[in-house]
């Protein structure tokens, strides 16, 4: 698997996001895992380079988490399962962007990150928008 930078990302990502072929819809060599309605995959274009930022996202091209059906949501309990596995005895957080001015892909994905998350960082962020 070779990592990319977010910059690299940036310069390739599609213009018209919402109408090309969306990348997360193509089987990837970057599946790690798959199940009817999920698959987790390693971000090619990982934040900060972290090579365990992992990503699950719908199998089907969901745009919003309110769209899930019952079914994804009661299987989404096995991506947790997979991540708590995955991240061992390493502290990580997991996030997503729901609104799709702040995304660089339309379809829904959540991202896990390893590392700790702290509350001041979020008021940094938050204070700096």
């Amino acid at each position: 698997m070779e990592i990319k930078t977010r910059e690299e990302w940036e310069q390739i990502m599609p213009k018209d996001k919402w109408n090309s072929q969306c990348p997360l819809c193509i089987e990837s060599e970057l599946v790690i895992w798959k199940w009817k309605h999920w698959f987790i995959y390693y971000n090619k274009y990982p934040i900060c380079g972290i090579d365990k930022h992992l990503m699950a996202s719908p199998i089907n091209h969901v745009i919003y988490t309110k769209d899930l059906t019952k079914e994804q949501w009661w299987e989404f309990k096995d991506v947790q399962d997979f991540m708590k596995n995955f991240f061992k005895t390493w502290s990580y957080f997991s996030f997503i962007r729901e609104d799709l001015d702040s995304r660089s892909l339309e379809h829904l994905h959540y991202h896990f990150v390893p590392g700790i998350f702290k509350y001041n960082h979020l008021e940094n962020i938050i204070e700096n928008q």
